[in-house]
């Protein structure tokens, strides 16, 4: 057997930050900022994911993104809720 992928080393893609604050906030975290979020992404994530969600260009990201709405609040449009007594 020759070529094909045996011997090489497969990166898998990296998940690059979506906003400029998601990668200051990793950034932060990454390099021990001692604030809540930075503590609690440093318990989930490895230094690795950390540094691939830190690194990269900031240039044409958003400041930040929109929220999504929780499973519990989101409702199909046109929805309403009927009236209890």
């Amino acid at each position: 057997m020759t070529g094909g992928a045996i011997g090489r080393i497969v990166r898998a893609p990296t998940m690059p930050s979506a906003s400029k604050a998601q990668q200051r906030a990793m950034a932060a975290a990454e390099h021990g900022a001692d604030f809540p979020l930075a503590r609690t992404l440093r318990e989930s994530m490895t230094t690795k994911q950390l540094h691939d969600f830190a690194s990269g260009s900031m240039t044409g990201k958003p400041e930040h993104t929109r929220r999504r709405a929780p499973a519990h609040e989101w409702q199909p449009a046109g929805f309403r809720r009927k009236r209890t007594r």
